[in-house]
């Protein structure tokens, strides 16, 4: 039963909330917004290009596992060529996914040019598949 102390109490909750709010909105929206990088081969970006790219090293604890498949990746490459924020998209086993994850750091890139041909900041999606042969 709600008694007239706890509706007080309710009450002034509630007006704190309201009274705070505009405050934390306000707060949020003074901050600069997030923007993505942009998608290679879309709105006059083109594609990055491989430079130093090597297949991964298949270990032999992989091998006696008998650990294969594919990891579908999404990266962002860098106006200087690095890969960063690598995301497993879809991925095989957690151990390749996290192999993936580490082999990918080490590639450079060519970076993608926009509309105004200077270098930009892209996402991509890189396939990387590992066979025991």
């Amino acid at each position: 039963m709600l008694t007239q102390n706890n509706f007080r109490r309710f009450l002034t909750f509630f007006l704190w909330v309201v009274m705070a709010m505009p405050g934390v909105i306000t707060a949020r929206q003074a901050t600069e917004p997030k923007v993505d990088p942009f998608r290679a081969g879309m709105n006059g970006v083109t594609t990055p290009g491989c430079i130093y790219c090597p297949q991964p090293e298949y270990s032999q604890k992989m091998r006696k596992v008998k650990i294969e498949g594919t990891v579908l990746l999404d990266v962002t490459i860098t106006t200087d060529g690095q890969i960063t924020n690598p995301v497993v998209l879809k991925g095989a086993d957690v151990g390749l996914n996290n192999k993936a994850l580490e082999w990918v750091r080490h590639w450079k890139m060519k970076p993608a040019s926009g509309p105004d041909g200077k270098p930009v900041d892209c996402r991509v999606q890189v396939e990387m598949t590992t066979h025991r042969y």
